[in-house]
């Protein structure tokens, strides 16, 4: 099964950009979305991979 879906934050078409280059992307672990976009992303792929958040989410 899979799924796909256009990123709809600014910041996280920005990230994954800058992930490209895999010298970059181990230092983007701690990356933290800078919109409402990007935060809805985040969770969606979280989702996606572990099937649910595991927290409650909160904009910043």
């Amino acid at each position: 099964h899979s799924e796909y879906w256009k990123w709809k934050g600014i910041d996280t078409i920005k990230i994954g950009r800058e992930a490209r280059d895999i010298k970059k992307a181990n230092l983007l672990h701690d990356y933290v979305p800078e919109t409402e976009d990007g935060h809805q992303d985040l969770w969606r792929m979280q989702r996606a991979t572990w099937g649910k958040l595991g927290y409650d989410p909160v904009m910043w």
